[in-house]
């Protein structure tokens, strides 16, 4: 019996070590899902799908008009999906995928945000996947602040190095008029760390991102700091320096 119980704990390791790989692959698939879906490059994007595919119940194929079209009329967009559990198929050998997507976009000026409950049947496909079928069900949908402009998206595509001053952080989303702006316009924010950060300019170089952090302190900002961004993403400001260099 003690040699059969060595036995099973000798194996439990491999297994251990297997789901999370799976679990690890799964999502930097739905990573890479998420990004190629906010790059707007349909054609890219529909190249995760399978020819048969469904999208509730109806073929992917057919779905592809409406999506170039909202991808049109979307003048940003933001995308995640979280991974919440999966499954193996035992009929089929596809993977079944359960999770949460948040999507942000903005449309005429306006925020709107919406997320819900996402499932999906993968196949295996070398060392990624191909989406066979998609359900999801629709969230909540709210109108955004115009004052506001979300990030990271608003700068995607852009190789340059922005240096912006951060003047405050919030664990819950504020409105343009908050007080703790106190009157400051053109505010852009992102989320990271599940905290909402707040940024002031759009600047270029960091001696103007550095002349507009102390003029925020002057105006009360004192916890004010220059952050940066490279290709719509958050660099350390060491890091944006290099590459200028």
């Amino acid at each position: 019996m003690v040699k059969k119980l060595i036995i099973l704990g000798a194996l439990a390791l491999p297994l251990v070590a297997r789901a999370v790989d799976q679990t690890d692959r799964l999502k930097s698939f739905l990573s890479l899902y998420c990004r190629t879906y906010e790059s707007k490059d349909i054609d890219k994007f529909a190249a995760f799908f399978t020819p048969d595919a469904t999208e509730n119940n109806t073929s992917f194929q057919d779905m592809l008009p409406k999506y170039r079209i909202n991808i049109e009329m979307i003048e940003s967009f933001n995308y995640r999906i979280d991974l919440v559990d999966y499954s193996l198929k035992t009929d089929t050998g596809n993977i079944r995928v359960q999770g949460k997507y948040f999507t942000r976009f903005l449309y005429e000026g306006t925020l709107k945000e919406s997320s819900g409950d996402i499932s999906m049947d993968l196949i295996k496909r070398g060392e990624s996947y191909l989406v066979k079928r998609l359900n999801y069900t629709s969230g909540f949908e709210k109108k955004g602040d115009k004052q506001l402009q979300w990030g990271p998206w608003i700068e995607t595509g852009n190789k340059e190095i922005i240096f912006k001053v951060q003047v405050l952080s919030s664990e819950n989303p504020l409105e343009s008029n908050s007080p703790r702006f106190k009157g400051l316009k053109n505010i852009w924010v992102y989320k990271e760390d599940d905290l909402y950060k707040y940024t002031i300019g759009n600047k270029r170089d960091i001696q103007s991102a550095s002349e507009l952090q102390s003029e925020l302190h002057k105006k009360g900002f004192s916890d004010a700091f220059v952050v940066a961004f490279h290709n719509g993403k958050r660099i350390p400001v060491r890091e944006a320096l290099r590459l200028l260099n």
